[in-house]
């Protein structure tokens, strides 16, 4: 009965107050297994949380308001997807994690204007020289 209050409740919530919490949730399930990624050495099943993770983040932003939280998910996603995780790439990981947790901490919304834009682009500069540097 209480499990169908709650679950009859979070439906009429907007999608934005929902967003929040589940996107505070799944940055510390991504930092675990970044964490998880460093102690193993970036083995297969470690970047395959951290994709399905970030792919799960991203679903979540597009049905709020989470604009910058899903384009930093997208970004560490298609990074971890296709770099070798060395100790440059855990920390450009590291990088974007922290993003996510300032960004979700302050419960930015949107694209965050001139900070998400400042965000995005140290991040995007932060991938450009891990490439540079394999």
């Amino acid at each position: 009965m209480i499990a169908a209050q709650a679950s009859e409740a979070q439906a009429t919530e907007p999608p934005a107050d929902r967003f929040w919490p589940a996107a505070t949730r799944t940055t510390v399930a991504l930092a675990v297994a970044a964490g998880a990624a460093r102690s193993a050495g970036g083995s297969g099943d470690s970047r395959a949380r951290i994709v399905q993770l970030c792919a799960e983040l991203s679903a979540l932003a597009g049905d709020a308001d989470g604009a910058l939280v899903g384009a930093i998910a997208e970004s560490l996603g298609s990074f971890v997807g296709s770099a070798t995780l060395d100790e440059p790439a855990l920390e450009v990981i590291a990088g974007h994690l922290e993003a996510l947790r300032a960004v979700v901490r302050h419960s930015i919304a949107g694209d965050g204007g001139p900070v998400g834009r400042a965000i995005m682009a140290g991040l995007n500069a932060s991938v450009a020289r891990h490439g540079a540097d394999a």
